[in-house]
Protein backbone atom coordinates (compact mmCIF):
# COMPACT_ATOMS: atom_id res chain seq x y z
CA UNK A 1 0.00 0.00 0.00
CA UNK A 2 2.54 2.56 0.87
CA UNK A 3 4.53 1.45 -2.67
CA UNK A 4 0.98 2.22 -4.29
CA UNK A 5 0.32 5.70 -2.50
CA UNK A 6 4.02 6.76 -2.25
CA UNK A 7 3.64 9.57 -4.52
CA UNK A 8 1.23 11.30 -2.20
CA UNK A 9 2.22 10.62 1.22
CA UNK A 10 2.09 13.44 3.58
CA UNK A 11 0.40 15.57 0.59
CA UNK A 12 -3.25 14.06 0.95
CA UNK A 13 -2.75 10.67 1.83
CA UNK A 14 -1.88 9.76 5.46
CA UNK A 15 -1.41 6.00 5.75
CA UNK A 16 -1.55 4.18 9.49
CA UNK A 17 -0.58 0.56 9.58
CA UNK A 18 -3.70 -0.73 11.11
CA UNK A 19 -5.43 0.96 8.33
CA UNK A 20 -3.75 -1.72 5.66
CA UNK A 21 -3.17 -4.72 7.62
CA UNK A 22 -5.96 -7.84 7.23
CA UNK A 23 -8.07 -6.08 4.19
CA UNK A 24 -7.96 -6.96 0.53
CA UNK A 25 -8.41 -3.60 -1.59
CA UNK A 26 -9.62 -4.33 -5.20
CA UNK A 27 -12.63 -4.11 -7.66
CA UNK A 28 -14.22 -1.23 -5.69
CA UNK A 29 -14.39 -3.60 -2.92
CA UNK A 30 -12.73 -3.91 0.73
CA UNK A 31 -12.92 -7.20 1.74
CA UNK A 32 -11.30 -9.38 5.00
CA UNK A 33 -8.32 -11.43 3.88
CA UNK A 34 -8.89 -14.84 4.38
CA UNK A 35 -6.02 -15.63 6.98
CA UNK A 36 -7.47 -13.31 9.31
CA UNK A 37 -10.90 -14.93 9.07
CA UNK A 38 -9.20 -18.34 9.76
CA UNK A 39 -7.63 -17.00 13.49
CA UNK A 40 -10.81 -16.05 14.31
CA UNK A 41 -12.95 -19.51 12.72
CA UNK A 42 -10.05 -21.48 14.83
CA UNK A 43 -10.04 -19.65 17.79
CA UNK A 44 -9.52 -22.26 21.10
CA UNK A 45 -12.85 -22.73 22.83
CA UNK A 46 -12.73 -19.98 25.93
CA UNK A 47 -12.43 -21.39 29.32
CA UNK A 48 -12.17 -17.64 31.58
CA UNK A 49 -14.08 -14.86 30.88
CA UNK A 50 -11.23 -13.06 30.26
CA UNK A 51 -10.81 -15.30 27.10
CA UNK A 52 -14.29 -14.22 26.04
CA UNK A 53 -13.46 -10.73 26.49
CA UNK A 54 -10.23 -11.09 24.59
CA UNK A 55 -11.97 -12.75 21.42
CA UNK A 56 -14.73 -10.34 21.48
CA UNK A 57 -11.97 -7.36 21.34
CA UNK A 58 -10.36 -9.42 18.16
CA UNK A 59 -14.17 -10.36 16.83
CA UNK A 60 -15.15 -6.37 17.46
CA UNK A 61 -12.25 -5.35 14.67
CA UNK A 62 -14.25 -7.68 12.44
CA UNK A 63 -17.88 -6.16 13.08
CA UNK A 64 -18.03 -4.18 9.91
CA UNK A 65 -18.06 -7.29 7.69
CA UNK A 66 -20.23 -9.39 10.01
CA UNK A 67 -24.48 -9.39 9.46
CA UNK A 68 -26.19 -9.02 12.61
CA UNK A 69 -22.72 -8.94 14.75
CA UNK A 70 -24.40 -7.40 17.78
CA UNK A 71 -27.17 -10.07 17.72
CA UNK A 72 -24.49 -12.83 17.18
CA UNK A 73 -22.18 -11.65 19.98
CA UNK A 74 -24.49 -10.34 22.70
CA UNK A 75 -24.72 -14.25 24.49
CA UNK A 76 -20.74 -13.92 24.47
CA UNK A 77 -21.60 -10.33 26.40
CA UNK A 78 -23.77 -11.98 28.73
CA UNK A 79 -21.24 -14.55 29.99
CA UNK A 80 -18.76 -11.97 30.77
CA UNK A 81 -21.22 -9.65 33.19
CA UNK A 82 -20.56 -8.89 36.60
CA UNK A 83 -21.46 -11.77 38.85
CA UNK A 84 -21.61 -14.00 36.27
CA UNK A 85 -20.68 -17.78 36.79
CA UNK A 86 -18.92 -18.57 33.30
Amino acid sequence: MNDVLKPFIDDFVIIYLDDILGHIVGGGELKIDPSKVAVIVNWPKPKFATEVRSFLGAAWYWRKFIANFSLIATPLHALIGLNKVF
